[in-house]
């Protein structure tokens, strides 16, 4: 009998390392090689990035940024009302609470006065929403469709995921950031706090890059595309918007030489912030370079306070080789720190849904927005300094004598990595 377990059990890992092997998990990735990196405020710099990160640009204007769940969730719903025409929506995470009732009325309102409402929520991230809730939206006249829904013929599929956050109004607005729908966000512990997040607001003719963005997606998940939702508005002043939606092919990850480039162009400063922070060997190279020819380069990511605590132990595994190079890492107190950002010299910032992992850079479709606005730059960096101020800086010191257990933990699930 014990045979017979022993048997299926190693039957099953192997069935899962071919699935693994067939889907490229354990190939090498490129290394993304730099020369002559101009600054990040140096017009050659927005020449060439769209172009080497697989982006699309428009001009555009940041007309919103906001960093607690709070004001993201009224600023969502504030948009969706304003709404005449269509609503697009494509988020990863949800679950049944107070903010998805809420989403759930805006947009059946809406739907009911006759305005356009789709949403993609994808399969696995609204897996514990209840049906019931899907058959509201869709009884209130809302189209909801589920991206990668598990399929036994294609089952290695199932682990690519949308893990985009986006809302487009009519056509004129966008929101992108990395909050889900769920009352998560709001504080998930006992006395704490609520997540730190950040999304922000654009107007301009990068939102019609936006909305493209979700009609490709659309159609992946049966829609058709709409051309009619083309209406975004310039305005003198607009500054340049790269959108950069995170699909790969042979290794090579648009979102990795997004990240690369902006370190490589990095002068005085390079702050990060990343939740599930497990960087690649090149990124992890990129990191120390900067910070070893002077660059004030920042970590700033989860703390005990997380609901992924085998990612955490895996991350803080990585700390060693950037802590030696002279990279600061900052674990936030409070509670869960989920924002994705960068921001490079006081000259240019990316925001959006990518984290530091194999999985975003080289799986999930992500959507991610840079810019050299200062609507963007002076509050983002508030944000940073703010975060950074409640959360606990990690030394080498500390970081040598961590517990036998943890170093453990981390080493263990460092193994799968590419797909946690």
């Amino acid at each position: 009998m014990i045979a017979w377990i022993v048997g299926i059990f190693a039957t099953a890992v192997l069935l899962v390392l071919f699935v693994f092997w067939l889907r490229g998990t354990f190939r090498g990735r490129y290394f993304y090689h730099f020369k002559n990196t101009p600054a990040a405020d140096d017009p050659e710099f927005l020449r060439v990035l769209p172009g080497v990160s697989d982006s699309t640009e428009a001009p555009g204007r940041v007309t919103g940024f906001y960093a607690t769940p709070g004001e993201i969730y009224r600023a969502r719903l504030d948009a969706i009302a304003l709404a005449v025409d269509a609503v697009y929506m494509e988020t990863y995470y949800m679950t049944n609470g107070r903010r998805a009732d809420d989403l759930a009325a805006a947009l059946i309102e809406r739907a009911q006065a006759g305005v356009t409402v789709r949403l993609i929520a994808d399969a696995q991230g609204a897996g514990k929403v209840a049906r019931a809730y899907w058959d509201r939206l869709r009884a209130g006249g809302v189209d909801v469709r589920f991206y990668n829904q598990f399929e036994w013929f294609a089952p290695a599929e199932y682990l690519t995921r949308t893990h985009r956050k986006l809302l487009a109004i009519d056509g004129k607005v966008a929101m992108v950031g990395g909050t889900g729908v769920s009352d998560e966000w709001d504080g998930t512990w006992q006395d704490d706090a609520p997540w730190s997040d950040v999304e922000v607001k654009l107007e301009g003719l990068v939102v019609d890059r936006l909305c493209g963005t979700f009609l490709r997606q659309w159609a992946c998940v049966g829609g058709y595309i709409d051309f009619a939702c083309a209406s975004g508005v310039a305005r003198e002043g607009d500054r340049p918007v790269l959108v950069t939606t995170g699909n790969y092919t042979s290794g090579v990850s648009p979102l990795g030489v997004l990240y690369q480039t902006c370190m490589a162009a990095a002068r005085r400063r390079l702050w990060v912030a990343s939740p599930y922070f497990l960087p690649d060997t090149t990124t992890r190279l990129a990191l120390a370079h900067a910070a070893e020819r002077g660059v004030d380069v920042r970590i700033l990511t989860m703390g005990r306070r997380n609901d992924r605590m085998f990612v955490y132990h895996a991350s803080r595994e990585l700390y060693g080789e950037l802590l030696g190079a002279g990279v600061r890492v900052y674990e936030y107190q409070p509670s869960l720190m989920h924002a994705k950002a960068l921001l490079v010299d006081d000259a240019w910032a990316t925001l959006g849904s990518a984290n530091f992992d194999p999985m975003s850079f080289f799986s999930n479709a992500e959507l991610n927005v840079s810019t050299n606005d200062d609507a963007l730059l002076d509050p983002l960096n508030r944000w940073f300094v703010a975060r950074m101020a409640e959360s606990h800086e990690v030394t080498c010191e500390e970081w040598r004598h961590r517990p036998w257990w943890s170093w453990a933990h981390g080493k263990f699930w460092l193994r799968f990595r590419r797909v946690l």
